[in-house]
């Protein structure tokens, strides 16, 4: 495992990359290591790498479930995504109802009502 220290807006951050065994292959005794090295550290995680485990499978369930509060920054990033359509088709529906009431207001003017 290759372990780094940054900051980021001011938080000392470690940053690891691993490469785990799979599930029946070694994968819980190198997470009980991986979770105590970083417990004891008690700073913000970064943890990138080969993790051997499928999403939903049993490794990536107690990767989820660690005292470590790591979050899987694919889902994270599809959530986020989601959200920002979200947020998109509500300021793309507001500027359409503007314009439609801009439009309504014109051509009543114009109509003379």
């Amino acid at each position: 495992m290759a372990v780094a220290k940054t900051t980021v807006d001011g938080r000392e951050v470690s940053v690891a990359s691993v490469h785990l065994s799979w599930w029946d292959k070694g994968f819980q005794e190198e997470w009980a290591r991986i979770e105590e090295r970083f417990q004891s550290i008690g700073k913000p995680l970064i943890l990138a790498g080969d993790f051997n485990n499928p999403a939903g499978r049993e490794g990536y369930q107690t990767i989820l479930a660690s005292p470590l509060k790591l979050q899987d920054s694919f889902q994270v990033a599809q959530k986020k995504q989601m959200e920002t359509i979200q947020l998109d088709l509500v300021s793309m529906v507001g500027k359409v109802m503007k314009n439609l009431y801009v439009l309504t207001m014109f051509l009543q003017a114009k109509s003379g009502q």
